[in-house]
Protein backbone atom coordinates (compact mmCIF):
# COMPACT_ATOMS: atom_id res chain seq x y z
CA UNK A 1 0.00 0.00 0.00
CA UNK A 2 2.77 2.22 0.89
CA UNK A 3 4.79 1.33 -2.09
CA UNK A 4 1.49 2.37 -4.15
CA UNK A 5 0.99 5.60 -2.47
CA UNK A 6 4.76 6.76 -2.61
CA UNK A 7 4.16 5.44 -6.81
CA UNK A 8 1.82 7.54 -7.13
CA UNK A 9 3.57 11.10 -5.48
CA UNK A 10 6.22 10.03 -7.42
CA UNK A 11 4.65 10.14 -10.72
CA UNK A 12 2.77 12.87 -9.55
CA UNK A 13 6.02 15.66 -9.60
CA UNK A 14 7.45 13.87 -12.34
CA UNK A 15 4.05 14.68 -14.47
CA UNK A 16 4.71 18.09 -12.65
CA UNK A 17 8.20 18.96 -13.69
CA UNK A 18 8.26 17.66 -17.39
CA UNK A 19 4.23 19.02 -18.39
CA UNK A 20 3.03 20.94 -15.94
CA UNK A 21 -0.42 21.99 -16.89
CA UNK A 22 0.49 25.47 -14.93
CA UNK A 23 2.39 28.30 -17.12
CA UNK A 24 5.28 29.10 -15.63
CA UNK A 25 7.92 30.74 -17.91
CA UNK A 26 6.18 34.09 -16.96
CA UNK A 27 5.91 33.50 -13.28
CA UNK A 28 9.22 32.54 -12.37
CA UNK A 29 13.00 32.21 -14.38
CA UNK A 30 14.98 28.83 -13.34
CA UNK A 31 18.31 28.94 -15.10
CA UNK A 32 22.12 27.66 -15.00
CA UNK A 33 23.00 24.45 -14.63
CA UNK A 34 22.70 23.51 -11.12
CA UNK A 35 18.87 25.76 -10.88
CA UNK A 36 17.90 23.02 -13.52
CA UNK A 37 19.39 20.54 -11.82
CA UNK A 38 18.55 20.67 -8.17
CA UNK A 39 14.47 19.96 -8.62
CA UNK A 40 15.56 16.80 -10.01
CA UNK A 41 17.93 16.17 -7.60
CA UNK A 42 15.09 16.13 -4.96
CA UNK A 43 12.86 14.02 -6.89
CA UNK A 44 15.79 11.46 -6.86
CA UNK A 45 15.84 11.59 -3.06
CA UNK A 46 11.77 11.10 -3.22
CA UNK A 47 12.60 7.95 -5.83
CA UNK A 48 15.04 6.38 -2.90
CA UNK A 49 12.37 7.30 -0.25
CA UNK A 50 9.53 5.41 -2.11
CA UNK A 51 12.32 2.18 -2.27
CA UNK A 52 13.00 2.35 1.26
CA UNK A 53 9.35 3.17 1.82
CA UNK A 54 8.76 -0.77 -0.25
CA UNK A 55 11.56 -2.30 1.13
CA UNK A 56 10.25 -1.78 4.60
CA UNK A 57 7.49 -3.20 6.73
CA UNK A 58 8.41 -1.66 10.34
CA UNK A 59 6.02 1.35 10.96
CA UNK A 60 9.03 3.80 12.11
CA UNK A 61 10.94 2.75 8.90
CA UNK A 62 8.35 3.70 6.87
CA UNK A 63 7.45 6.72 8.92
CA UNK A 64 11.05 7.60 8.04
CA UNK A 65 11.06 7.11 4.80
CA UNK A 66 7.72 8.87 4.21
CA UNK A 67 8.70 11.77 5.89
CA UNK A 68 11.82 11.75 4.20
CA UNK A 69 9.43 11.56 0.76
CA UNK A 70 7.81 14.88 2.00
CA UNK A 71 10.71 16.75 2.40
CA UNK A 72 12.21 16.00 -1.12
CA UNK A 73 8.81 16.75 -2.72
CA UNK A 74 9.03 20.17 -0.87
CA UNK A 75 11.89 21.00 -1.55
CA UNK A 76 11.63 20.24 -5.33
CA UNK A 77 8.54 22.68 -5.30
CA UNK A 78 10.76 25.31 -3.47
CA UNK A 79 13.26 25.06 -6.13
CA UNK A 80 10.99 26.04 -8.88
CA UNK A 81 9.38 28.52 -6.93
CA UNK A 82 5.62 27.07 -6.89
CA UNK A 83 5.21 29.51 -3.58
CA UNK A 84 5.15 32.21 -5.82
CA UNK A 85 1.92 31.02 -7.27
CA UNK A 86 -0.27 31.20 -3.93
CA UNK A 87 0.74 35.01 -4.28
CA UNK A 88 -2.03 37.49 -5.74
CA UNK A 89 0.01 38.39 -8.91
CA UNK A 90 0.27 34.65 -10.15
CA UNK A 91 -3.07 32.52 -8.75
CA UNK A 92 -4.77 32.96 -11.48
CA UNK A 93 -2.57 30.50 -13.27
CA UNK A 94 -4.30 27.97 -10.53
CA UNK A 95 -7.43 28.70 -11.77
CA UNK A 96 -8.55 30.92 -8.22
CA UNK A 97 -9.23 34.13 -8.45
CA UNK A 98 -6.61 36.62 -6.94
CA UNK A 99 -8.70 37.81 -4.04
CA UNK A 100 -8.19 33.61 -2.52
CA UNK A 101 -4.60 34.48 -2.76
CA UNK A 102 -2.25 34.57 0.34
CA UNK A 103 0.64 36.83 1.43
CA UNK A 104 3.60 35.56 2.98
CA UNK A 105 3.89 38.56 5.41
CA UNK A 106 2.87 39.31 8.84
CA UNK A 107 0.81 41.98 8.46
CA UNK A 108 -1.53 40.63 6.21
CA UNK A 109 -2.00 37.81 8.37
CA UNK A 110 -2.87 40.57 11.38
CA UNK A 111 -4.83 43.09 9.13
CA UNK A 112 -8.64 43.10 10.49
CA UNK A 113 -9.89 43.74 6.48
CA UNK A 114 -8.47 40.50 5.22
CA UNK A 115 -11.40 38.09 5.46
CA UNK A 116 -11.25 35.69 8.58
CA UNK A 117 -12.44 32.50 6.41
CA UNK A 118 -9.72 33.34 3.83
CA UNK A 119 -7.08 33.41 6.92
CA UNK A 120 -8.53 30.43 8.28
CA UNK A 121 -8.43 28.30 5.05
CA UNK A 122 -4.91 28.84 4.28
CA UNK A 123 -4.15 28.41 8.02
CA UNK A 124 -5.71 25.19 7.73
CA UNK A 125 -4.10 24.07 4.40
CA UNK A 126 -0.24 25.16 6.37
CA UNK A 127 -0.62 23.10 8.85
CA UNK A 128 -2.02 19.88 7.05
CA UNK A 129 1.59 20.74 5.39
CA UNK A 130 3.24 20.88 8.74
CA UNK A 131 1.68 18.05 10.06
CA UNK A 132 2.89 15.96 7.05
CA UNK A 133 5.93 17.26 7.75
CA UNK A 134 6.03 16.50 11.79
CA UNK A 135 4.10 13.58 12.52
CA UNK A 136 6.04 11.19 10.38
CA UNK A 137 9.39 12.41 12.06
CA UNK A 138 8.09 11.75 15.36
CA UNK A 139 6.64 8.50 14.46
CA UNK A 140 10.27 7.40 13.28
CA UNK A 141 11.56 8.18 16.42
CA UNK A 142 14.65 8.18 14.77
CA UNK A 143 17.34 7.87 17.13
CA UNK A 144 19.79 10.65 16.37
CA UNK A 145 21.55 11.37 19.29
CA UNK A 146 23.01 7.68 19.39
CA UNK A 147 23.64 7.74 15.57
CA UNK A 148 25.54 10.85 16.31
CA UNK A 149 27.31 9.66 19.37
CA UNK A 150 28.49 6.55 17.62
CA UNK A 151 30.29 8.54 14.61
CA UNK A 152 27.18 6.70 12.10
CA UNK A 153 27.84 7.82 8.49
CA UNK A 154 24.41 8.10 7.63
CA UNK A 155 23.70 10.36 10.66
CA UNK A 156 26.72 12.91 9.76
CA UNK A 157 26.05 12.32 5.99
CA UNK A 158 22.39 13.30 6.35
CA UNK A 159 23.30 16.11 8.63
CA UNK A 160 25.96 17.13 6.61
CA UNK A 161 23.61 17.41 3.83
CA UNK A 162 20.50 19.44 5.31
CA UNK A 163 23.45 21.64 7.21
CA UNK A 164 24.19 23.05 3.21
CA UNK A 165 20.83 23.14 2.21
CA UNK A 166 19.83 25.08 5.49
CA UNK A 167 23.06 27.89 4.55
CA UNK A 168 22.00 27.47 0.91
CA UNK A 169 18.39 28.75 1.74
CA UNK A 170 20.20 31.51 4.32
CA UNK A 171 22.03 33.11 1.07
CA UNK A 172 19.04 33.37 -0.96
CA UNK A 173 16.22 34.24 1.59
CA UNK A 174 18.60 36.34 3.80
CA UNK A 175 22.25 37.33 2.71
CA UNK A 176 21.62 37.90 -0.95
CA UNK A 177 18.34 39.69 -0.09
CA UNK A 178 20.84 42.33 1.50
CA UNK A 179 21.77 43.12 -2.15
CA UNK A 180 20.04 45.33 -4.22
CA UNK A 181 21.58 43.26 -7.27
CA UNK A 182 22.61 39.69 -6.29
CA UNK A 183 26.37 39.28 -6.59
CA UNK A 184 27.64 36.43 -9.17
CA UNK A 185 29.31 35.64 -6.26
CA UNK A 186 26.60 35.09 -4.64
CA UNK A 187 24.08 33.16 -6.80
CA UNK A 188 27.53 31.05 -7.23
CA UNK A 189 28.01 30.37 -3.81
CA UNK A 190 24.05 29.60 -3.31
CA UNK A 191 23.43 27.09 -5.95
CA UNK A 192 26.95 25.14 -4.92
CA UNK A 193 26.51 24.55 -1.56
CA UNK A 194 22.33 23.90 -2.06
CA UNK A 195 23.65 20.92 -4.71
CA UNK A 196 26.06 19.80 -2.83
CA UNK A 197 23.59 19.58 0.14
CA UNK A 198 21.47 17.80 -1.70
CA UNK A 199 23.79 14.77 -3.11
CA UNK A 200 24.63 14.53 0.43
CA UNK A 201 21.33 14.16 1.72
CA UNK A 202 20.68 11.47 -1.48
CA UNK A 203 24.15 9.86 -0.52
CA UNK A 204 22.64 8.93 3.00
CA UNK A 205 19.49 7.81 1.44
CA UNK A 206 21.52 5.34 -0.42
CA UNK A 207 22.90 4.25 3.35
CA UNK A 208 19.72 4.13 4.82
CA UNK A 209 18.29 1.59 2.31
CA UNK A 210 20.66 -0.54 3.00
CA UNK A 211 20.13 -0.43 7.11
CA UNK A 212 17.98 1.93 8.15
CA UNK A 213 18.87 4.02 10.83
CA UNK A 214 16.68 2.08 13.55
CA UNK A 215 18.84 -0.99 12.55
CA UNK A 216 21.71 1.39 12.62
CA UNK A 217 21.06 2.79 16.32
CA UNK A 218 20.75 -1.00 17.32
CA UNK A 219 23.94 -1.55 16.03
CA UNK A 220 25.52 1.17 17.73
CA UNK A 221 24.02 1.21 21.24
CA UNK A 222 25.06 -2.78 21.09
CA UNK A 223 28.40 -4.66 21.80
CA UNK A 224 31.37 -3.36 23.95
CA UNK A 225 31.62 -0.08 24.87
CA UNK A 226 28.16 0.76 23.27
CA UNK A 227 29.15 0.24 19.95
CA UNK A 228 28.96 -3.83 17.66
CA UNK A 229 31.46 -4.31 14.91
CA UNK A 230 31.61 -1.97 11.76
CA UNK A 231 29.19 -3.66 9.27
CA UNK A 232 28.16 -2.20 6.04
CA UNK A 233 27.96 1.91 5.95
Amino acid sequence: MCAAMALLVILGVVAALIRSRVELRHVVAEDGVQELFQPWNWLACAVAAAIGCARRSVRRDVCFFLWIGVLAVLGAMRELDYHVLLNPDNIHHLGMSGDHAVRFRIDWWMDASTPVLQRVAWAAIFSGVLGCLTVPLVCARVRWKRLVLGHDAFAWTFGAGCGFVGLGWVFDDIILRLYTSAPAWGKMAEESVETVGQLLILASLVMAIRRTPHERAIATGSGPGGRRGAGPA
